[in-house]
């Protein structure tokens, strides 16, 4: 990655250059605007979330989202279609970061790092949860979980030498040793399950452009200029595979990935971490992704709207 960051300097900083002027103007651009668009109040009121929203939506198209609540644990919400969250549930654990979800097969996976600098992992299976297990390791950053149709579970999170690490249980297999994937980043990473066999992965680098690579590819840089863990939105059995960060002036930026990427495009919204996304096929096909905004609440916005485009954001619950 060294290497590649040494012979993309030209082209990482003008793209960066480029993004950043571009946020700038839509920054002021937007300073008379409200800070989110639309608001859904579908779910109770509680005390906001202490961290963003790990998403996952299952084969039926029921979403979970999990957060840090202001007791360090993890709670969840559910949601389908993009809207109706459901009341609150506590998970328990103990985190000081964004909780990772994922679906392996028919179970639902979150992953968080505990206070030990660990990954705690638990599982819900045909609506029964199972105990928090550690995998180990030692952490800096949160972590991101992917799963496979297969029931396979991948996590990866950055380690103490700023390198990407991961730990993999195969379907019906044993908890496989940690292994470095190389590459030097600044945030946490994010991951989605293309297909079997096939993880993308995202984290900003050292230069704080956004970053990519496979299990077994090469770290690509896709340019941009981040300071917060970026997102990763796959709509299964389609092109639609989105990259989307908060950009320097606290937007949510999104690039499209199929095929050669887009290009840097804000949607807006003011950010104050960064954001987490997923993507389903059931009801429909959709992408949506979840950010924290400055009134602590979390807002969605989703993707294609009958434009094309993203959708404005929507308040996912009050808060208290």
């Amino acid at each position: 990655m060294h290497e590649a960051l040494r012979a993309a300097h030209i082209t990482r900083r003008i793209s960066a250059h480029l993004l950043r002027n571009t946020a700038i103007a839509a920054g002021l651009a937007g300073l008379a605007a409200p800070l989110m668009a639309a608001s859904g109040d579908a779910a109770a009121a509680d005390p906001a979330p202490r961290s963003t929203v790990g998403l996952a939506i299952d084969a039926t198209g029921t979403g979970f989202g999990f957060y840090r609540g202001v007791d360090d644990a993890v709670y969840m919400r559910t949601f389908y279609d993009a809207t109706g969250w459901s009341g609150q549930t506590r998970i328990g654990g103990q985190t000081y970061g964004a909780p990772a979800a994922a679906v392996a097969g028919s179970t639902v996976v979150v992953a968080v790092r505990g206070v030990d600098d660990a990954i705690w992992v638990r599982m819900m299976h045909n609506g029964t949860w199972g105990s928090w297990t550690s995998w180990g390791g030692r952490l800096n950053s949160a972590p991101a979980v992917a799963g496979g149709s297969d029931g396979r579970i991948d996590v990866f999170a950055r380690g103490v030498d700023n390198a990407l690490w991961t730990r993999a249980l195969p379907a019906g297999g044993t908890l496989q040793p940690w292994t470095s994937l190389g590459g030097q980043i600044s945030t946490a990473p994010a991951a989605v399950t293309i297909q079997d066999g096939h993880i993308e992965i995202a984290a900003a680098g050292m230069d704080h452009a956004v970053w990519l690579k496979s299990t077994s590819g090469p770290w690509t840089s896709i340019g941009g200029l981040t300071y917060s863990p970026p997102a990763l939105a796959y709509i299964p059995q389609s092109n639609g595979v989105f990259a989307l960060v908060r950009g320097t002036d606290d937007a949510l930026w999104v690039n499209g990935l199929a095929g050669a990427p887009t290009g840097w495009e804000s949607i807006g919204g003011r950010l104050i971490d960064g954001p987490t996304a997923a993507g389903t096929r059931e009801p429909r096909p959709y992408a949506i992704a979840a950010v924290r905004g400055v009134d602590q609440a979390i807002w969605t916005t989703t993707y294609p709207t009958q434009s094309g485009g993203w959708s404005s954001f929507t308040r996912a619950w009050p808060v208290a």
